[in-house]
């Protein structure tokens, strides 16, 4: 409705301010990728050489990848020449096909502030990642494995202002 709208947007400038350059920014993608090869060995009447025995063979190998990702991206303006910048980003990959199943998920997030001055630019921040990965192999006892890592990563960023 209009006064649901109205109140929306009446939050969202008590946060940002009426004249500000703050936003919110999210984003989700999907995209799939279905995969179909055909493999063909084909030994042209040759069936053994010395004591090694050769047939033709066909193979069919399906597989599938399914990918989500959820992005947001903040900005808050604090004065003219500083801006707050934070988001987050999640990604879960799956993958499948005859012999296997992986899931992989990782998450990110990042807060960075942004100085920019007549004569000089600048962006400090920092940068969490996590990792999480579950791989099962159906015909193959012992390859499963399940895995789990992160990363802090700083950033400093100094180069000559934008025009």
């Amino acid at each position: 409705t209009n006064k649901a709208a109205r109140e929306t947007k009446s939050r969202i400038a008590s946060i940002f301010g009426e004249d500000s350059d703050g936003s919110m920014t999210f984003t989700y993608q999907y995209s799939t990728a279905p995969v179909t090869n055909k493999i063909l060995y084909r030994y042209l009447g040759v069936s053994k050489v010395q004591d090694y025995a050769f047939a033709d063979i066909d193979i069919l190998q399906k597989e599938r990848s399914d990918n989500h990702n959820l992005l947001g991206d903040f900005v808050l303006p604090m004065s003219e020449w500083l801006k707050l910048n934070s988001g987050f980003k999640y990604t879960q990959e799956k993958g499948r096909g005859e012999s296997f199943t992986q899931t992989r998920n990782l998450g990110a997030l990042y807060a960075e502030a942004e100085l920019e001055k007549a004569w000089f630019s600048s962006k400090i921040g920092l940068r969490r990642e996590q990792t999480w990965q579950d791989s099962k192999y159906n015909n193959e006892s012992g390859k499963d494995f399940k895995t789990h890592g992160g990363v802090f990563a700083p950033s400093l960023v100094m180069e000559p202002p934008t025009m």
